[in-house]
């Protein structure tokens, strides 16, 4: 019964290794801690309404997005009418182009326990794969405008005044990155993200969550997290057969 119970201890840690991979919690790319639900600065600092975008780059594997956010002033959501747009645009052939599945408009007042830190998010009906080594950008419009919503311009070496925290970013090598943008507007662009001004400044406003296993990696992960219970009973059927 050695070999069985080896078998039967092996194949368990295999059996749970996979399940927790598969289980792997979603990581929020850009995230807004509860300190700062108070310091949406940018709408009544100034006139207009915004889109807003921070730039990222995936690694060397693919990621997979299973939600958007925003970042919500106050914690309760918008008034009606008003609302803030969220999709993720990819960089290709110098064009900016949304990734199809990632846009949602937020309005109303959200679900509850929809909220991480400050953001609220909007889980994908269907999970959408990022390419390695890609670039693409997270853009949240309509930012700035009254009633609507206000938002924070962190590390703005332009308007520096507006420094009042840190907007946290996960740095990893599953996405790197890169510079934030803005332009003026209400609404998302239809075809294209270009993004207006550039510079050394992270806005909080979209953001969004992601795994680092790929779906089909995910399945076959299951797969042998499965396979590994399998043995599991039957050395465990063995045991009772010989006793």
């Amino acid at each position: 019964m050695t070999t069985c119970n080896t078998v039967k201890k092996v194949a368990l840690v295999v059996a749970l290794g996979g399940l927790f991979a598969w289980q792997a919690s979603a990581i929020v790319a850009y995230s807004m801690p509860n300190s700062v639900d108070t310091l949406g600065l940018q709408g009544p600092t100034y006139a207009g309404t915004y889109v807003l975008g921070n730039d990222f780059k995936v690694g060397a594997q693919n990621v997979t997005v299973t939600a958007v956010g925003a970042f919500d002033y106050g914690k309760d959501g918008w008034s009606p009418g008003m609302n803030v747009s969220v999709a993720i645009y990819q960089l290709s052939a110098g064009s900016w182009n949304m990734v199809s599945g990632t846009a949602h408009t937020f309005s109303g007042t959200p679900s509850p326990g929809s909220y991480v830190g400050s953001d609220t998010f909007f889980n994908l009906g269907t999970s959408v794969t990022l390419l390695a080594g890609q670039t693409y950008s997270i853009v949240a419009a309509n930012y700035g405008s009254t009633g609507s919503a206000n938002n924070p311009d962190w590390n703005s070496t332009v308007n520096p005044g507006l420094r009042s925290g840190q907007l946290a970013f996960t740095s990893s090598t599953l996405i790197s990155q890169l510079a934030g943008r803005w332009a003026m507007g209400s609404s998302l662009p239809g075809s294209g993200w270009a993004g207006g001004t550039a510079g050394n400044f992270n806005f909080g406003a979209g953001t969004f969550e992601f795994t680092a296993v790929p779906e089909a990696a995910g399945f076959a992960l299951a797969g042998v997290a499965l396979l590994g219970l399998v043995y599991v009973g039957r050395c465990y059927s063995l045991k009772l057969k010989l006793a």
